[in-house]
């Protein structure tokens, strides 16, 4: 879902180029007054400046979606252990492990080090 609605902001067409498209004749405006700035320190008004800046933001949201849609599928998901006792009160929570596999290796070596720990 998220994913689509990102692509729908990037496409070519898409919501970004629309924005821009509305806003094309403030930038032009702006840059006529703004660019006659005589110390030269004022950038980014031309219309090539606005462009790069379209580009470099879908380019941004890009990096981010893929990064999302590698990534999606082990957020949320975090293993830890805990230790109870007779009455059902926690005594003992381990770290947080991001793998069903790490998890298991921290309880085997609970299991094989408890009973040797200095306390």
């Amino acid at each position: 879902m998220l994913n689509g609605k990102l692509q729908e902001l990037t496409k070519p067409g898409g919501v970004i180029d629309q924005y821009k498209a509305e806003v094309s004749a403030s930038q032009q405006a702006d840059y006529e007054i703004w660019n006659a700035v005589e110390d030269g320190d004022y950038h980014g008004t031309s219309e090539q400046d606005c462009n790069a800046a379209v580009e470099s933001l879908k380019s941004w949201i890009n990096e981010r979606r893929t990064w999302a849609e590698a990534n999606s599928a082990d957020i949320g998901k975090v293993f830890y252990t805990e230790s109870y006792e007779a009455n059902g009160q926690v005594i003992a929570t381990s770290e947080i492990y991001t793998t069903l596999d790490a998890c298991k290796n921290g309880v085997a070596s609970v299991q094989k080090n408890a009973p040797i720990a200095a306390l």
